[in-house]
């Protein structure tokens, strides 16, 4: 039994649609996928970026309170000076200038 063409070409026009569905299921799905794992990877992207941050706040922070402890020991030292130093003008000034 032989289709016309007619009936071939109906046929043909009727299965388009689903064709297309098709693709388009298959398309929707792919695409689900691809955003799945565009999401996995901007978090992964986030997390590395904030430990990355908060290791450079703590450095800085680290850094900062080495700054501030070495001035301190400056300041001490510097205080610590000029305590001798007054300390030996008295005495020089006791022993009427004479200093040891």
């Amino acid at each position: 039994m032989a289709y016309s063409q007619v009936a071939v070409v109906v046929g043909g026009i009727a299965h388009v649609p689903v064709l297309i569905g098709l693709a388009k299921f298959f398309d929707g799905q792919s695409a689900k996928n691809y955003k799945a794992g565009q999401a996995i990877r901007e978090q992964q992207e986030a997390k590395v970026k904030a430990e990355e941050e908060a290791r450079a706040r703590a450095q800085a922070a680290e850094q900062e309170a080495k700054l501030k402890a070495a001035a301190q020991a400056k300041a001490e030292a510097d205080a610590k000076a000029k305590a001798q130093a007054k300390n030996k003008k008295e005495a020089d000034g006791k022993t009427g200038g004479k200093s040891k």
